[in-house]
């Protein structure tokens, strides 16, 4: 992700929401923790801010490379 990212209002307003017990700006800073999140709790508007920054390489990153206990059989 490039650090112009870390400037854009729609993306930090989704990362605030989705990863509400830090900072928007350090959340965009573990993109792993952000789009697990974004793939879990995101609505379709979060997914399509976020894949405005992320390509699918990213997303499959996550998927791969989960935090634990974020995602369950819904997600």
């Amino acid at each position: 992700m490039m650090t112009d990212a870390l400037q854009d209002p729609e993306l930090l307003r989704v990362a605030k929401r989705m990863v509400w017990f830090k900072p928007p700006e350090e959340t965009l800073r573990d993109p792993v923790l952000f789009l697990n999140h974004v793939m879990t709790w995101g609505t379709v508007e979060d997914i399509l801010v976020a894949r405005s920054h992320f390509d699918d390489d990213d997303f499959r990153a996550a998927l791969r490379q989960a935090h634990p206990g974020i995602f369950d059989p819904r997600s």
